[in-house]
């Protein structure tokens, strides 16, 4: 399958901006003693004030300053005020690539910021699946890792390598997420879950698609109808302790994919068996009416919501891969 990528090209160009504000600024670009050591080193106005900028951004947004890259202005102004020098010079560093390579280097060896290895991006991968058990939301996952890269003082890959990373833990996380949900079902839960698919006699249409239909007036005549499908959910018998087997995030997002159904065809047979992926299955199991008069639409406001939230069925039920 393609790789597809978790960010839009805009907020990869966020990811990879310095800052620019004077509070990040000062956090992280405020030269250290050790730095300064190495910036007096070098010769020259021009390679004191670009070598000064590469720990820089090995610090935030935590990559190499690339071949022919202009910082901010903003970014060049704060690092050479604290060297004294005119930041227009950095116009004149690097123009050999191979001075720009020395300079890495020798960041990297005496001031510590590692490369990501195989075992490195392998530990990473294990340390982000809490967080992915809990969100599949791209940017918070890459987010995660790069602060964690800041952190562990290692230099950041290009961000599509990032992006890979998080995609292939978000992947063995809903992997493990459908497991839970559908560990331990019996033979009738199941079979109650494929009778959903079959077509209702004298309706034309299969009892899942009956049950989504659930989008009416809060008037007296249709109360009846929302029991009737509630009661049918309560026959399932899916117990409501599956709602805890998932991180809340999880739940309102399968809940979410139940009112918005996608083709079968990209749906992977692999999430079968499955059940309910939707909090309002078990708020239907244990609906109980409420006694005041039906005319008050306040009365139906339970059931309409429980109701409602019963389209999430769908998704779970479409994710098996068979037609409804």
């Amino acid at each position: 399958m393609p790789f597809q990528g978790l960010l839009t090209e805009p907020q990869r160009l966020a990811f990879n901006a310095p800052a620019t504000d004077e509070r990040g600024m000062v956090r992280h670009y405020t030269l250290i003693p050790e730095g300064l050591v190495l910036i007096n080193r070098r010769r020259g106005d021009p390679n004191r004030l670009g070598f000064a900028l590469m720990p820089c951004y090995l610090r935030f947004p935590g990559r190499i300053l690339q071949q022919g890259e202009q910082p901010p202005a903003a970014l060049c102004a704060f690092v050479a005020e604290q060297l004294g020098l005119d930041p227009s010079q950095f116009g004149d560093y690097g123009e050999r690539d191979q001075t720009r390579r020395k300079h890495v280097l020798e960041i990297q060896t005496t001031l510590g910021p590692r490369p990501l290895t195989h075992s490195v991006y392998r530990e990473i991968a294990a340390w982000l699946l809490p967080t992915a058990l809990a969100t599949d939301d791209g940017p918070t996952l890459v987010a995660t890792v790069l602060e964690e890269l800041r952190t562990r003082r290692i230099v950041c890959p290009p961000l599509p390598t990032i992006e890979r990373l998080g995609g292939t833990v978000r992947a063995r996380a809903r992997r493990q997420l459908w497991g839970r949900l559908a560990d331990g079902l019996t033979d009738q839960q199941r079979r109650g879950l494929d009778q959903l698919l079959e077509v209702r006699s004298g309706g034309g249409q299969s009892t899942l698609a009956w049950l989504r239909q659930t989008a009416y007036a809060a008037t007296t005549g249709n109360f009846p109808k929302l029991i009737d499908r509630l009661k049918q959910v309560r026959v399932l018998g899916i117990e409501s302790e599956r709602a805890t087997r998932v991180h809340q995030n999880y739940w309102l997002k399968l809940a979410r994919e139940g009112g918005h159904p996608r083709p079968l065809t990209v749906l992977r047979p692999a999430r079968s068996p499955l059940v309910s992926s939707d909090p309002g299955c078990w708020v239907g199991c244990h609906f109980t009416p409420c006694p005041a008069p039906p005319c008050d639409p306040s009365t139906l406001k339970p059931a309409f919501k429980a109701a409602d939230h019963m389209f999430a069925i769908s998704s779970v039920r479409l994710k098996s891969g068979r037609p409804l």
